[in-house]
Parts: structure tokens; C-alpha cells; sequence
């Protein structure tokens, strides 16, 4: 998952709790992210050990964060549009037949960026230096 803006990504903390939401593969007992395919434990806190870099993509004209950092979605709408249309792609569900949508938190005091997935304006996005995954509410 890419984060893009048009303009360069300001660093921001967060000043309180930031709700965000990230979809993530159940195989068997265990959690995986979608693209890393980092396990991962609800409840847990998780620090990324990575610098968070963004480059300028002239190609898109657009400024990137590709590597480093927790990437998830801002909006809950957007991301469950985003989920379903992953369980409902055949293509998808081959590659990924128990795919969950998690609730996670940006901790108070994290870093992070807000942009948008692959420069698309609906599908708003954060990128943080930490995140806690707090619940699956939807499968």
C-alpha cells in the first residue's frame, strides 16, 4: 500500500488517539497484514523500527511513501468499500480467501503522514510510526 500526495507529506503527532483501519489475512489461528504479510496480534502495539521516507515520483508528479510506517485507511466508509470489493473480486479471493477488516489506533504522541492510496482523493490514508490493532469488525 503507497501512500501519495500532490504536495509534500507534512510529519504531524498525534495529538490524541487516531482510530484508522487496516485489512488483514486470517490463516488459521494467526493475523497477517495484506501486503507485508507481518504477523500481527490484536491488542498488540507495534513500533516500526523503519525510517519513514517519501521521495517525488516525477513519472505521477506526485510525492510517495512506499517503505516504512504502519499504512492504513483514515475513513471507515472508504475502507469497508475497499474490504468488500476485496472479498468480492474472484481474483482476490484466490489470492486471499479470509481477509478481515481490523479497527487499529494511532497512539497519542505517534508520528505519522496523511495522504492518500495511490493518489486516489477517496482513499484516504495515514501512514504512522506506530499502531495498535484493537478489533476485527467485519469479515
Amino acid at each position: 500500500m503507497c501512500q501519495t500526495n500532490k504536495e509534500k507529506m507534512v510529519r504531524q503527532i498525534a495529538k490524541e488517539d487516531i482510530v484508522c483501519y487496516k485489512i488483514v489475512i486470517e490463516d488459521g489461528n494467526n493475523l497477517y497484514t495484506l501486503y507485508q504479510r507481518m504477523e500481527v496480534e490484536l491488542g498488540k502495539h507495534y513500533k516500526d523500527k523503519y525510517k519513514i521516507t517519501q521521495f517525488y515520483n516525477c513519472w505521477h508528479n506526485v510525492w510517495k511513501i512506499e517503505e516504512g510506517g504502519f499504512h492504513s485507511y483514515r475513513n471507515k466508509k472508504w475502507a469497508e468499500v475497499i474490504f468488500r470489493c476485496s472479498t468480492t473480486d474472484w481474483f482476490s479471493q484466490l489470492l486471499h480467501k479470509n481477509l478481515k477488516l481490523v479497527e487499529c489506533i494511532i497512539p497519542k504522541g505517534t508520528a505519522y503522514y496523511e495522504g492518500y492510496f495511490d493518489n486516489d482523493i477517496n482513499e484516504e490514508t495515514y501512514v504512522s510510526k506506530e499502531i495498535v490493532y484493537k478489533q476485527i469488525i467485519a469479515e
